[in-house]
């Protein structure tokens, strides 16, 4: 559950869904055990479940908002 919530959390922050996927090994030690029982698809399906659910909590307008980036006034866009 905490593997779930970890991923969560990263897709509302904005994180793409392979993400959390490559780093959950590096925090969890759940993720490290299924990785050495060869359940390579454990990471993967857990960041996709997870990205599945923020954004049905967007759609829903649970209180879970994208995070908005608020740029002070004198910041200038390189990129823009």
């Amino acid at each position: 559950m905490a593997d779930f919530f970890w991923c969560m959390m990263a897709a509302q922050r904005g994180w793409s869904i392979e993400e959390p996927a490559s780093r959950l090994p590096e925090v969890s030690a759940k993720a490290q055990e299924r990785a050495r029982l060869r359940d390579e698809g454990y990471v993967l399906i857990t960041a996709q479940n997870a990205a599945a659910a923020a954004a049905r909590g967007w759609q829903a307008g649970r209180g879970i908002k994208r995070p908005e980036i608020h740029w002070p006034a004198w910041f200038v866009c390189a990129a823009c």
